[in-house]
C-alpha cells in the first residue's frame, strides 16, 4: 500500500469534501439508484485518493474528479450490463454531457 504524505492526506480530504456533493449529484445522475450511487462513490474515493499524488495544483479539482467519477460510472454500469434496466454507455455518456455543460 502507497502512504502519502500528511500533506497530501489534507490536501485529499479538503478538496474531496469540498467537492463530494457535486460528485454524488452527477455520478447519481448516471446511475439508476441512490445505492448504485452510494457504491460508485465509494470507488472514486478511492481512485481519487490513490492518484492525489499525481494531481497538479494548478488543474481544476472539480474537472478532474468529475472524469474519475464518470470512468468509475461507467465502469460499475458495464459490469452490471446483464441487468436489463442499466442505461447504455451511450446514454450515459450524453447524460454526463449535459450535467458538465450545466455546471457553473
Amino acid at each position: 500500500m502507497h502512504l502519502q504524505s500528511d500533506d497530501q492526506n489534507r490536501q485529499f480530504l479538503r478538496l474531496f469534501t469540498e467537492h463530494e456533493p457535486a460528485l454524488r449529484m452527477f455520478v447519481r445522475s448516471l446511475v439508476p439508484t441512490r445505492a448504485d450511487a452510494s457504491e460508485v462513490m465509494q470507488d472514486v474515493a478511492v481512485v481519487v485518493w490513490e492518484k492525489i499524488g499525481g494531481f497538479e495544483e494548478a488543474r481544476n479539482f472539480r474537472k478532474w474528479a468529475f472524469g474519475v467519477a464518470r470512468y468509475e460510472a461507467l465502469a460499475y454500469l458495464r459490469d452490471r450490463s446483464r441487468d436489463r434496466h442499466v442505461f447504455d454507455d451511450e446514454l450515459v455518456a450524453r447524460l454526463a454531457d449535459k450535467v458538465v455543460a450545466a455546471e457553473p
